[in-house]
C-alpha cells in the first residue's frame, strides 16, 4: 500500500474531478487563479467559498490535476491519500464479513455477480 499510496491518490483525485465537473463546477479561471494567489487567510477562504456557492456557476480550487494541487494548493492532498488509506482499512477490517456474506449468497443458491470472459466480451453477449 505504501509503496503505491502517491499513485492511489492522484487516482483518488481524478475521480473527484469528475465528481466535481458531473456536479456542476468548474475549474477557476486563471483570472479567479490570480486574485486567490494575492488573498490570505480569511479573505482567501470567503473567496474560495464565494466560488464554490456561486449558484450560477461553482468553482473549486482544487479542480486541477495532482501536479497543480501541489502548488496551488497542497494542504488538500492529503484528503486524497486519506481516503485511499480508509479504503485499505476498511477492507481488512470487514474482510471477514465480506466473505461470510458471499459464501451465505453460494449456500443459498443465489447467483453471484457473474464476470463476462473477454471473449464474450468481445462476442457481446
Amino acid at each position: 500500500m505504501k509503496a503505491n499510496l502517491t499513485a492511489l491518490a492522484k487516482c483518488e483525485h481524478a475521480r473527484w474531478n469528475v465528481e466535481k465537473l458531473i456536479l456542476g463546477f468548474s475549474p477557476l479561471t486563471d483570472e479567479e487563479r490570480t486574485i486567490d494567489e494575492l488573498k490570505f487567510g480569511k479573505a482567501r477562504e470567503q473567496y474560495r467559498k464565494g466560488l464554490k456557492k456561486d449558484s450560477k456557476c461553482p468553482k473549486h480550487i482544487d479542480l486541477c490535476s495532482y501536479h497543480d494541487l501541489q502548488r496551488r494548493n497542497p494542504a488538500d492532498m492529503k484528503y486524497d491519500c486519506f481516503l485511499m488509506m480508509a479504503i485499505a482499512w476498511i477492507l481488512k477490517d470487514n474482510y471477514e464479513q465480506l466473505m461470510i456474506t458471499e459464501n451465505e449468497q453460494r449456500n443459498r443458491n443465489i447467483p453471484l455477480p457473474r464476470r463476462k470472459h473477454t471473449a464474450e466480451h468481445e462476442a457481446g453477449e
